[in-house]
């Protein structure tokens, strides 16, 4: 079995699966919503549509089975196989303000139970080809000192890679281990951001060259 967690409906955060869970969704062409650390309504409609389109059981859990498929390995059994599936953090109606322009808050007033947050990328991310990571600058601000959760994805070339995620508690450059050695070639990369709670997102999108040239 995967060591992933099971996630379910309305789960917050859990360590950083939920927005990994998002990632990954995406990447295969199922629309999560935001990549905001919250397993609310979209997030949901995305994982019953993954289910569906793979002969899972549509039950909106992403448990075993689920995360098999999504991540290439032996299909195997449904059911709900892993341990405490984390540290989970319930929304609350009212209070954190309604969302958007990475404040605390989930759109329709839906907030967090702890501090504003807000984080944006302040810079284009690039792959330092020497080193192999993606440099990006990031911008944190909040009333509370928390981590923050980073990765980057690549495409193009024939390459679709996720990088595992990274955490950060710091203002300025930040370094994400790609994971891969891409060829020479063009591609498209993107780097995510996610409060601890999912409670701020942001994302930040480049066209890059490896091995010289212009995109």
């Amino acid at each position: 079995m995967g060591s992933e967690p099971t996630l379910y409906e309305d789960d917050v955060d859990v360590d950083g699966w939920v927005a990994q869970l998002q990632s990954e969704l995406a990447a295969a062409g199922f629309d999560p919503g935001p990549i905001d650390g919250w397993f609310g309504p979209r997030t949901k409609a995305a994982v019953e549509s993954f289910q569906a389109a793979n002969g899972c059981e549509v039950d909106g859990v992403f448990g075993n089975e689920s995360w098999s498929i999504l991540r290439g390995r032996d299909r195997e059994p449904p059911g709900v196989n892993n341990g405490p599936h984390g540290d989970t953090r319930p929304h609350h109606g009212g209070g954190g303000g309604g969302g958007g322009g990475g404040t605390a808050g989930h759109q329709g007033g839906i907030g967090w139970s702890y501090g504003q947050l807000d984080l944006k990328f302040t810079s284009d991310p690039y792959l330092d080809e020497v080193s192999g990571n993606v440099v990006v600058d990031l911008d944190v601000q909040g009333t509370m000192n928390e981590d923050v959760h980073i990765a980057a994805h690549i495409s193009g070339a024939g390459v679709d890679h996720q990088s595992e995620w990274v955490t950060v508690n710091s203002n300025g450059p930040q370094s994400i281990p790609l994971g891969i050695s891409p060829i020479a070639g063009f591609y498209d990369l993107t780097v995510y951001a996610t409060g601890q709670g999912g409670n701020a997102t942001d994302s930040r999108s480049a066209a890059i060259a490896v091995g010289g040239g212009t995109p």
